[in-house]
Parts: C-alpha cells; sequence; structure tokens
C-alpha cells in the first residue's frame, strides 16, 4: 500500500482515475457520459483541507482512494476506469487507517478495515485477528454504482419530496431533521460485541422515539437483569440485551458470527418488543414503514424530509473464493445530501463517544429501510 502524500494540500486534491472503463451485460447501453466522477472536491467543506491521499486495496487489487482531512474528516472513494463513486466517509472523524499510515492495510467495504502484522489481518474496530483465508478476497459495489442512472419514483403516500420548514434544517449542506443534534451529540447506547447492529440501532431510535415523540417507547423504571433501560437520554445495554433475547428476528435465522436482519426482521424485533414492554394497544399505534431494494435511494430522503429519522440497511458485496457474499450493516439516518447521493448516520459504533454520530455512507450501498411513525 502507497501512501502519495502526507503533506498538506491544496483544498481541491488531484482527481484520481484509470483506464477507460467498459461496462459489461446490461450496462453496455450506457456511454461515458454516464459514468460518475465524485471527486473529494464534492465532498470536502469550505473549512476542511486535505491532508493526504492514499491508495488503498482489497485483496483482489480493487482499487479505492482514501482522504484525511484536516481538522477532522475523511472519505473513500472507489476507483473503477474512469468512474470513481463515493463510498463512505465522515464529518467529524478521522479514518479508521488514520493511525496506520505506516501499516499495510486492507479495505473490505463499510464497517471492514484491516492492517497486516507478523501474518496475520487485525481488524482495526474490534482488533480481531484473521489469517488470510479467514476472509474474503475483494469487496465491490455492484456495477450500477459507478453510473448515472434515472430515478422514477412510484411513491405513493404522503410524505413529501422536498424539506418540510420547521422539520428540517439545511446544515453543511446537508438537510437534516430539526431534532438532528440528538443524532449528533449521543454517546449513551448499547455496545454492538455480536454484530447486532439492527439491535444497536433500533436501541438507538427508540431513545429518540421516546424522547421526541412519545415517552411510552420505553416505560419508565423498565429494567432487564436489574438494569434499566434508559440511559439519560439515551439507552443502556439492558435494553440491547432484551430485545437480543426475547424479539430477536435474522435473515433466515442465521446467527453465529452476527444476525444480519433487513426490513421484514427489523420490523417484527420491534413489533415484538412494543407488545412486550409498552403493550399491545400502544403497538397499534405506530405504523411500520419499510422497503428493499428498489426505491432505497430516494424514499428514506422523503421520511427525513417530513422530519423522521430513517433505519437504512446497507449491505457491502464481498466476494469470496467461490462466491459473492453480502455483509449487513444497519444504522440511523437523520440527514442527506442528495446533490452527492449520501446520508448523514449515527452508525452505532463506540459507546461513550460521538466518533461515529456523523458518518456520511454512499445511497448506492442501501439495501433496505424502516420508518416508526407514531400516531394517537
Amino acid at each position: 500500500m502507497v501512501l502519495t502524500s502526507l503533506i498538506a494540500v491544496s483544498m481541491k486534491a488531484t482527481d484520481v482515475s484509470a483506464a477507460t472503463y467498459e461496462p459489461q451485460g446490461s450496462s453496455a447501453d450506457y456511454n461515458e457520459s454516464y459514468v460518475k466522477q465524485q471527486t473529494i472536491s464534492d465532498f470536502i467543506k469550505e473549512d476542511q483541507t486535505v491532508i493526504s491521499q492514499r491508495e488503498i486495496n482489497d485483496f483482489e487489487g480493487n482499487k479505492f482512494v482514501l482522504y484525511e482531512l484536516a481538522p477532522t474528516g475523511y472519505a473513500i472513494y472507489s476507483i473503477k476506469g474512469t468512474a470513481s463513486v463515493f463510498v463512505e466517509g465522515a464529518l467529524s472523524m478521522n479514518s479508521p487507517f488514520y493511525s496506520y499510515a505506516d501499516k499495510d492495510v486492507v479495505y473490505l467495504g463499510f464497517g471492514e478495515y484491516y492492517y497486516e502484522q507478523d501474518d496475520k489481518y487485525i481488524n482495526i474496530l474490534t482488533a480481531d485477528e484473521y489469517t488470510r483465508t479467514d476472509l474474503p478476497s475483494g469487496f465491490h459495489l455492484k456495477e450500477d454504482a459507478y453510473y448515472e442512472t434515472p430515478q422514477i419514483s412510484t411513491y405513493g403516500t404522503s410524505f413529501e419530496d422536498t424539506p418540510q420548514p420547521g422539520k428540517t434544517v439545511n446544515l453543511d449542506g446537508y438537510v437534516r431533521i430539526a431534532d438532528h443534534a440528538y443524532f449528533e451529540n449521543l454517546t449513551k447506547f448499547p455496545q454492538n460485541s455480536q454484530g447486532t447492529c439492527a439491535i444497536v440501532a433500533i436501541c438507538i431510535m427508540l431513545g429518540y422515539l421516546d424522547e421526541y415523540v412519545n415517552d411510552g417507547f420505553i416505560p419508565d423504571n423498565y429494567m432487564y437483569n436489574g438494569q434499566s433501560f434508559k440511559n439519560g437520554t439515551g439507552t443502556s445495554q439492558a435494553l440491547h440485551d432484551y430485545m437480543f433475547n426475547n424479539c430477536r428476528h435474522t435473515i433466515l435465522g442465521i446467527g453465529g458470527n452476527g444476525y444480519p436482519m433487513a426490513n421484514a426482521e427489523i420490523k417484527k424485533t420491534m413489533r415484538d418488543y412494543l407488545n412486550q414492554v409498552c403493550g399491545s394497544d400502544f403497538e397499534k399505534k405506530v405504523e411500520y414503514v419499510s422497503g428493499s431494494l428498489f426505491f432505497t435511494h430516494e424514499n428514506p430522503r422523503k421520511h427525513i424530509n417530513s422530519g423522521y429519522p430513517t433505519l437504512i440497511t446497507m449491505t457491502s458485496f464481498k466476494s469470496s473464493i467461490t462466491v459473492e457474499k453480502q455483509e449487513y450493516h444497519t444504522v440511523v439516518a437523520y440527514g442527506y445530501n442528495k446533490n452527492d447521493d449520501t446520508f448523514l448516520v449515527h452508525m452505532g459504533w463506540y459507546p461513550g463517544r460521538t466518533t461515529g454520530a456523523q458518518v456520511v455512507v454512499s445511497d448506492a450501498t442501501i439495501y433496505s429501510y424502516n420508518t416508526f411513525l407514531y400516531s394517537e
């Protein structure tokens, strides 16, 4: 891995590109004018500068470019031919690779950051050690992510296409729900130690709903194993553990190394919790709005336009020796920037800190979404 610059450079970094990329199959109808060429210039804010630019790779040699920003921030782009596509970044956090400039590193998609040490690959977030054969060989977005494609909405509800005054604010180019500060400052939420990101995200959402929508979402003094579900204005590990042990639904019942959940499983888990803890009368006042695959790029934006945070489940497409597989991660989205197809999310990592509270993700990674609406 090569560190191309550790010296401060101008605010607008040099674009990175490669040879012309020829689309395959159904994408062959696209011409070069449709190829996405997103750059750091699209992402960086007026008060930020690029302090380093580094090429990082997966095990297959797929190319990504990592920009570290000052005073804080980062952005990662996937490079495929002349296409340059934003994958992830943050407004107020250095990248997970920031302290590993002198190490060989491997990038396997959102949440999968590794450095090499003594023939082992160490997960930067969890400190778990792996051999090369333990890990997938590469990471890639779906091919359509590299092209501009028209999006036709079939959204048939009363949610607004444009941001609603009083329910949203526009800050740093992002449309955010009016109560966005709750997520930006949130430090009290459960630890994801078992691959239970969706349950952590539901807990974060419940904390918000209890504070700003109806305080019946987490009944006062409700406890599990002697610990309250509430932790100040946030939520505790007890809420997570109760939900994990009593309300958990996973895709095809899969568990072990993680507990993947998409829109149906999230809905079932939330419904079970509300029925068991809040009562069936309360649960009946909640409308579950969800979807997967189609129009997941724009429907979460419409919820946010109406002032509702939304759970989005992202998928990273990884290739192994024999099969392509999907890794899921669920976060709470509370803002978006339509100009660069990104969402502002709380990623549910690092309890006790706001480090992961303002992460930016590409809408190309979204697999499904869930919003919970309460009405008397």
